[in-house]
């Protein structure tokens, strides 16, 4: 054997040798994160259905305060209107 090719397979054998517990521990670690996050998706799911549940009332509320608003801003005129008038009714 030629000596450029025992370098060469001296090489091939090293570089062989060194990715194996590379790709080894590159997998279990993306093994671990999979886990980790079908473990962080089963707590977060319940999270956002109650989230969602608090949106939703808050939206209602909104709702209900905004015609509130709009109702005592309407009375709030009216009253001003009519007392505007009594006074220039009134001399």
């Amino acid at each position: 054997m030629d000596p450029f090719q025992v370098a060469l397979l001296t090489l091939a054998a090293l570089t062989v040798g060194m990715l194996i517990p590379v790709l080894l521990q590159l997998w279990l670690t993306l093994r671990k994160v999979q886990v980790e996050l079908q473990n962080t998706q089963a707590r977060i799911d319940p999270m956002l259905i109650e989230v969602q549940a608090v949106v939703a009332q808050v939206r209602s509320a909104t709702l209900v305060t905004s015609a509130i608003a709009a109702a005592v801003t309407a009375g709030v005129h009216a009253w001003r209107e009519s007392k505007s008038s009594v006074v220039t009714e009134s001399p």
